[in-house]
């Protein structure tokens, strides 16, 4: 810090095969986002300087746009520069990002299909209908930290933001029917093996979805650069 100043970032878990420069150029792109760049260098390795040391320091103008850096970045590298997840830590007060931040979109991807299939067994093996907003108290799925069960929601409010566009996500396994301001939900026809067909397509789609998000947000208002 007594280097580089106290709005300074320590940016780690940096990929091996490109040059110092090509490194720093992709992060000023993607950390241009947040704020004025003051200083943005890669760390040689001792027994070769032309790849990095693994470490990389980036120091802001101001801390405002320091702490917006810390709060907000996600950055995850294409598979052409090992498919590396950053971390960042603030060197001011060791602050860091969510690390865990891809790991838990993978972990709602794969809920929000699970939510999905136990609310269509249920409806299907009680021959029922059900409102809208009491899902929650008859499907369950898993948190992400310590894997406990509880009612269902978090993954679809990550995923989908409400439940009503859940539903129409998966609109070959629900009917959805307004009736007095209330949704009623209640279940399609499809045996087991379109159903396991189904819910693996759509699972492909939530991740597709998700990959896609996650490249226009680190490459945004940048010039795309060879891979």
């Amino acid at each position: 810090m007594y280097i580089y100043g106290e709005n300074t970032i320590e940016i780690t878990n940096l990929p091996n095969n490109k040059t110092n420069e090509y490194i720093q150029e992709r992060l000023r792109k993607s950390l241009n986002k947040y704020g004025r760049l003051k200083i943005l260098r890669c760390l040689s390795h001792r027994n070769d300087p032309y790849i990095n040391n693994n470490v990389c320091y980036a120091t802001f103008h101001n801390k405002k746009d320091m702490y917006k850096c810390i709060r907000n970045v996600n950055i995850r590298f294409p598979l052409s520069l090992q498919n590396k997840i950053l971390k960042f830590k603030s060197l001011y007060n060791d602050k860091c990002n969510d690390y865990h931040y891809f790991y838990k979109q993978e972990h709602y991807n794969y809920s929000a299909i699970n939510v999905a299939l136990n609310l269509f067994k249920y409806l299907q093996h009680n021959n029922c209908f059900i409102n809208i907003k009491d899902i929650y108290k008859h499907v369950f799925e898993y948190s992400y930290y310590n894997h406990k069960i509880v009612s269902s929601g978090i993954s679809i409010y990550k995923v989908f933001n409400k439940w009503e566009k859940f539903i129409d996500f998966f609109d070959n396994l629900f009917i959805k029917t307004k009736k007095d301001n209330q949704i009623i939900i209640t279940p399609r026809l499809i045996d087991d093996k379109n159903l396991c067909i189904y819910l693996n397509n759509k699972l492909i789609d939530l991740k597709r979805k998700t990959n896609s998000l996650n490249s226009v947000y680190w490459r945004q208002d940048s010039v795309q650069l060879p891979e």
